[in-house]
């Protein structure tokens, strides 16, 4: 009976840790560095500074969200990609936080949005959410540039960097299996990449990077795990949202022989408002010749 006792106030002395821990983190963010050095791109001292921001969903860091602008601005990026599920895709859910932080920064600075799950079924399911899409649409701003299952171009000199988004079909966001993707599916929505360009892939769910890379993206930018809600060290991510253990493709970057993917640990947080070892981040990443 003792022995009992003391696991189960252990456990609870765990939990009430994780929580408090969790309270703590999802006031805090940080911006991670990445370098993706290629051929491909334009020759530049300073390179070409791309931030990378995903999994927003809606949230309020306080005063119009001052302190992710402040943070924005202190790195000075070339242009801002968004990488989907700015919104919380439920039906009493609200988006003002949202279209206030992507308008904010298409005043600024070029925006690419490509949309997530969340945005999908918002956008896909009129009967459940009603105009909801619609009317978040219509706020934002017309400088973003919105991909889904398009193409943008981005010219320096005599060198190009395309920017792809994929609109993944929901039969890839099921829960507790990863299904199977073919390459075909890519080459049907978005057509063959330009092998002389720099491929950037906006692809919300990180499983399918294999794919995405032997699709010719040079660099996939994922989000969807939210790092794996709870981060252990040397076992990474605990969760996905499929609710699978122990994702692959959790947080940080992925290589595939020359390809790379970076996925993001994402900003805010949705059904399981837990945080633990996974600081929200925003992301990055210089483009380099060499």
């Amino acid at each position: 009976m003792i022995i009992y006792i003391i696991v189960v106030s252990i456990l609870i002395l765990i939990l009430l840790f994780i929580i408090l821990e969790s309270m703590r983190e999802n006031k805090m963010l940080e911006i991670n560095e990445y370098d993706i050095i290629s051929r491909k791109l334009p020759e530049n001292e300073k390179g070409i500074r791309a931030l990378f921001i995903s999994d927003f969903h809606n949230v309020d860091f306080g005063e119009g969200n001052k302190k992710i602008h402040e943070m924005v601005d202190s790195v000075k990026p070339d242009f801002i990609l968004l990488g989907g599920d700015m919104i919380l895709g439920k039906p009493d859910a609200g988006f003002s936080h949202a279209v206030k932080f992507i308008n904010k920064l298409a005043e600024k600075y070029p925006v690419y949005y490509g949309i997530g799950n969340h945005e999908m079924r918002v956008k896909d399911n009129r009967e459940k959410y009603g105009d909801m899409w619609d009317r978040y649409f219509k706020l934002l701003d017309r400088r973003i540039v919105f991909l889904e299952d398009k193409k943008s171009e981005l010219k320096y000199k005599n060198k190009k960097i395309n920017i792809y988004s994929l609109d993944i079909g929901k039969e890839y966001y099921k829960r507790f299996f990863i299904g199977d993707m073919k390459k075909n599916y890519i080459d049907d929505k978005l057509g063959k990449p330009e092998k002389q360009a720099f491929n950037i892939l906006l692809a919300h769910n990180p499983d399918y990077f294999p794919v995405y890379a032997d699709w010719g993206a040079d660099l996939t930018l994922s989000g969807h795990v939210h790092g794996g809600i709870i981060r252990l060290p040397l076992f990474g991510g605990v969760l996905s949202p499929r609710l699978t253990l122990f994702p692959k493709y959790d947080k940080g970057e992925f290589i595939k022989e020359d390809k790379k993917m970076i996925v993001s640990g994402g900003i805010g947080q949705h059904s399981i408002k837990i945080r633990f070892n996974s600081v929200p981040e925003i992301i990055l990443i210089n483009l380099l010749n060499n």
